[in-house]
């Protein structure tokens, strides 16, 4: 199996085609989606900071504009690095390219960066259903309250609530048309889950690509065959090559994070 090219999944694949609907992903030049959704959580943020303002005073609807608050800011900073960030998609583009020419010298190396792999895999495709279905049925939450049968007691003051706390400049909950205005113009900001938790699923795949890179790495350093010494210079640059790659990566992830 020596010096074998082996097939491996690129995990990135899913990231890129969650980021790719609002053109974040750092690898596409088309800033057309990007320049939508960012004034359009622009305009969001703005009237939910309104809400909060509005909202000092009671404990519970500061909480609840806060919970959702922080979330959006979040995302929108995390939109922002990772659309212009040269660190971020340096560090995208190497371990694109190490996944796609994946080389493993025996099958222990192959064996000790699939116990990374599988992990990442798993984790990016679970955690974007679960958060997809969550994100949906959270916004479908108001909707299925006014299915509910009224029970008779009189009229609900919160008939009409809105997914997401926002400060409205016209009075909705007392107004169908007004409310499904909203109602709908609330739709985009379930992507805001699914960014937040795609930028967790990609930082991750970064960190255990690397942590796979640095077991198969360790497991070669240990392994060098010192009978040979045609090939030991040749295989000592190697390792600190690979070593270098590694570090770059590392560099990128910590730019990320701060």
């Amino acid at each position: 199996m020596s010096q074998e090219v082996t097939k491996v999944k690129d995990v990135l694949v899913l990231n890129e085609r969650v980021f790719s609907i609002c053109d974040a992903w750092p690898l596409k030049k088309n800033y057309t989606n990007f320049v939508a959704y960012m004034c359009y959580l622009t305009v969001h943020m703005v009237i939910m900071y309104m809400d909060l303002f509005d909202a000092f005073g009671n404990l519970e609807a500061v909480v609840d504009n806060v919970m959702d608050n922080t979330i959006a800011t979040a995302v929108y900073f995390i939109l922002f690095l990772l659309r212009f960030d040269k660190m971020i998609e340096r560090a995208i583009v190497i371990v694109k390219q190490e996944i796609a020419e994946a080389r493993f010298e025996d099958v222990e190396e192959m064996r000790l960066y699939f116990v990374y792999h599988k992990i990442s895999d798993k984790f990016g495709r679970y955690a974007v259903a679960v958060t997809t279905t969550i994100a949906v049925l959270w916004y479908l939450t108001p909707m299925l309250q006014l299915l509910k049968p009224n029970s008779g007691e009189g009229n609900e003051t919160n008939a009409y609530a809105l997914p997401f706390r926002v400060h409205a400049f016209f009075d909705y909950q007392d107004d169908f048309r007004a409310f499904m205005f909203m109602f709908l113009y609330q739709f985009p900001l379930m992507f805001i889950a699914l960014c937040h938790i795609n930028a967790v699923s990609l930082l991750l795949s970064l960190v255990l690509h690397v942590c796979g890179k640095f077991s198969i790495l360790s497991y070669r350093i240990k392994n060098i065959p010192i009978k040979s010494h045609v090939n030991l210079d040749n295989k000592i640059k190697e390792l600190v090559i690979a070593h270098i790659k590694l570090i770059l990566v590392i560099i990128s992830r910590t730019a990320e994070t701060n």
